[in-house]
């Protein structure tokens, strides 16, 4: 199945819960997106079109997680954070 599709769906129906009266964060956890895409930047604008549908939703968290070695990564499209760290990393400078 498409993941980007996936998320979208998932995104509308966590969004029906909220209140629509005020601003909402919606976050979903997909550890199958960013291992199976490609084209990150697609994805992201993807993803912005669906949470631009629902006015109550004020921004949206994605995260995913996947085992194996990354390359630190970090960059901005528009207003869009994507950050790819060494999960490893991380736990050795919370110590």
């Amino acid at each position: 199945m498409n993941e980007i599709l996936r998320t979208k769906r998932a995104i509308r129906e966590e969004q029906k819960q909220l209140p629509q009266k005020y601003p909402n964060i919606v976050f979903i956890k997909n550890t199958n997106l960013f291992f199976r895409t490609h084209d990150i930047r697609k994805a992201i604008g993807e993803l912005e079109e669906e949470i631009d549908e629902h006015p109550h939703l004020l921004f949206g968290i994605i995260s995913g997680e996947h085992l194996g070695m990354t390359q630190n990564e970090l960059f901005m499209k528009d207003q869009h954070v994507y950050l790819e760290k060494d999960r490893f990393e991380l736990l050795l400078r919370n110590i």
